[in-house]
């Protein structure tokens, strides 16, 4: 038995523009350490020269990419804005529901937007909501309405 998520781009721009739309990894869906996805992925290579890079340092170059990148689009009089659905998928060789042909969690849909933008001192902003959203066959999913508030989160 396993559990991932589908997530399909609605519309994308700027720095978004190259996303795809993504199936998370399947996981047990006894895990206690699911991820959720929510689409956004960097091009840090995880060894270098041999060794681990640290959190710290792939978060910094993550930033300094996002921000030439922001800095970029908004120069050229465009927004980086994405708006994604998102529903969970589930499968059991058991019952004959593979990963490649999986049942639908019936209660599993949600919308995530994400935009950066650059602030006045020139540091991006990144701004993400996620709520719950009927799609693709499937209800709403459930989250509490505190989760469901913008974050904005500058990016340094």
């Amino acid at each position: 038995m396993k559990i991932s998520e589908k997530i399909i781009l609605v519309s994308k721009s700027g720095i978004f523009a190259g996303l795809d739309e993504q199936t998370g990894t399947f996981e047990k869906g006894t895990s206690r350490r699911l991820m959720d996805y929510m689409g956004l992925e960097t091009g840090i290579t995880a060894v270098q020269g041999g060794k681990r890079v640290r959190l710290t340092e792939a978060r910094d170059a993550v930033i300094e990419d996002y921000t030439k990148d922001a800095k970029k689009v908004a120069d050229d009089g465009e927004k980086s804005k994405a708006t994604l659905v998102q529903y969970f998928v589930f499968s059991d060789a058991r019952t004959g529901l593979t990963e490649a042909a999986p049942a639908k969690v019936p209660n599993s849909g949600f919308q995530i937007t994400y935009e950066v933008t650059i602030g006045g001192d020139g540091v991006a902003v990144m701004k993400v909501q996620k709520k719950p959203l009927a799609n693709n066959n499937v209800n709403a999913g459930e989250m509490p309405q505190a989760a469901q508030q913008l974050i904005s989160d500058r990016l340094e």
